[in-house]
C-alpha cells in the first residue's frame, strides 16, 4: 500500500533528507529543486518528480543527468497541460515549448487543478507501478471551457544535451 506524506518545510538542500527513500516527490512553487537536491533524491531512491503549480524554472535542468522522470502539470484559466519528460528517453520540458500566456487568469476558482492533478497522479502511479509513461512525447491538453481533451506530439531535439542524455 502506498502512503502519502506531506512535509511542511519547503524542499531545499537543508531539508532534502526528509524525502530520502520516498519514491515520488511533488514540488511546489517555493521549493528549491536544484542539481544538489535532485542528486540527493536520486541517490536515496526517488524515482519520479512531479510538479504542480511550478514550472521547469523550479528545476535545475543540469540535474537531468540523474535520469529521473518529471511528470509536469500546468493550469491557467480553463486550460490544463500534462506531460511526462524523461531525460534520454524523450523530449525534455525546456524543448517542449509549453507556453503559459502572459495575460492568463489563474485556475484557482475552477476544478481544473483537481482534474489535472488526478490525471497527473495516474501517470505517476503508472510509472511507479512499472507500466511506463503514457505521456512521453505527448502533451495532454484539457480545455475546460470547451470540455475537450486534445494532444500535441513533441519531439526530442537532438542538439539538446538533456533530450540526448
Amino acid at each position: 500500500m502506498t502512503q502519502l506524506t506531506f512535509f511542511e518545510p519547503r524542499l531545499s538542500p537543508e531539508t532534502v533528507a526528509l524525502a530520502r527513500g520516498i519514491p515520488g516527490v511533488c514540488i511546489f512553487v517555493n521549493d528549491a529543486c536544484n542539481a544538489a537536491v535532485i542528486a540527493d533524491l536520486a541517490q536515496h531512491g526517488t524515482k519520479i518528480i512531479a510538479t504542480r503549480s511550478a514550472g521547469y524554472n523550479q528545476i535545475d535542468l543540469a540535474a537531468a543527468k540523474q535520469h529521473i522522470p518529471l511528470v509536469h502539470a500546468r493550469v491557467w484559466a480553463m486550460t490544463g497541460l500534462l506531460s511526462t519528460f524523461w531525460p534520454g528517453r524523450g523530449p525534455c520540458l525546456a524543448c517542449a515549448g509549453l507556453e503559459t500566456p502572459d495575460n492568463h487568469h489563474p485556475a484557482l476558482l475552477s476544478p481544473l487543478p483537481g482534474i489535472m492533478g488526478a490525471l497527473q497522479a495516474l501517470e505517476v502511479l503508472r510509472l511507479l507501478g512499472g507500466l511506463g509513461p503514457a505521456l512521453l512525447g505527448r502533451v495532454l491538453i484539457f480545455k475546460g471551457d470547451q470540455f475537450n481533451f486534445t494532444e500535441k506530439f513533441i519531439r526530442s531535439n537532438p542538439q539538446c544535451p538533456v533530450c540526448a542524455a
